[in-house]
Parts: structure tokens; C-alpha cells; sequence
């Protein structure tokens, strides 16, 4: 094999880990937007009313119904998921408000699996590699 044609093969495996690479990395962060979404759900203060600093109480479940794990957005330098809710009152709960104290849910459910969506995005990148 000539030197040139070493130069193709490994460009053409480089090519071929970045496709994997894309794939894997862009699956996992799939789940971790479904897990966030996941746990948002598990963690709402019970037999409410809440306090200032915890989640909110369930009252009627719109809030804890809207809660959806957005498509992963893919584009080429960049992969990325979202969780949101279309709730009209969900920014006053997660910050607060002029009449009352933030009740946050979703930015503490990040808090609560970031080391689990990190090491799914180390595993997903290492076996992309093999």
C-alpha cells in the first residue's frame, strides 16, 4: 500500500468514526433529555401547598403534564437537546416572582442527572471509537 493510499484509508476511518461519533453522541443526549423529563416528573412537592425553594405542589397537573423532551436538534457542529413546558406560569414557579419565591423544577432535575448524561455521553463517544 503506497503512502497516499494509507492517507485515504485513515481519512476514510476518521470519516467513518465522526459519522458514529455524530450518531452515538446525538442519541445520548436523546436520553438525557428524556431523563430530565423523567425526573421533573418524580420530584414535586407533595400534599402541597409548597414553599419558597421547592418544587412545586401538584394542583391541577397542567404544569407536571406539559413537561416534554424536545427532539434533539442536530446540526453540523453542533447537538443539542432541550425539556420545556408551554405553560404560561412555569417561569414565575422556576424563578419566582414579584408576588411570590421561586419554586424551581426543572433546573434542580438537571442538577440531579448531569453526572448520569455526562458518563452516557463518555460511553456513547468511546464506543463510537471501537
Amino acid at each position: 500500500m503506497t503512502f497516499a493510499e494509507q492517507v485515504a484509508d485513515v481519512c476514510g476511518n476518521l470519516n467513518q468514526y465522526e459519522s458514529r461519533l455524530y450518531i452515538k453522541i446525538g442519541k445520548a443526549v436523546r436520553r438525557g433529555s428524556l431523563l430530565i423529563q423523567a425526573d421533573i416528573g418524580q420530584h414535586w412537592t407533595p400534599n402541597g401547598p409548597s414553599r419558597p425553594g421547592e418544587a412545586p405542589a401538584v394542583d391541577t397537573g397542567r404544569l407536571k403534564a406539559s413537561i416534554i423532551a424536545n427532539p434533539t436538534e442536530m446540526a453540523p457542529d453542533s447537538i443539542s437537546a432541550s425539556v420545556s413546558t408551554n405553560v404560561p406560569y412555569a417561569i414565575a414557579l422556576e424563578f419566582g416572582s414579584e408576588k411570590s419565591g421561586a419554586r424551581p423544577f426543572m433546573v434542580p432535575s438537571l442538577g440531579r442527572t448531569r453526572a448520569d448524561i455526562t458518563s452516557d455521553i463518555q460511553s456513547a463517544a468511546r464506543e463510537a471509537a471501537q
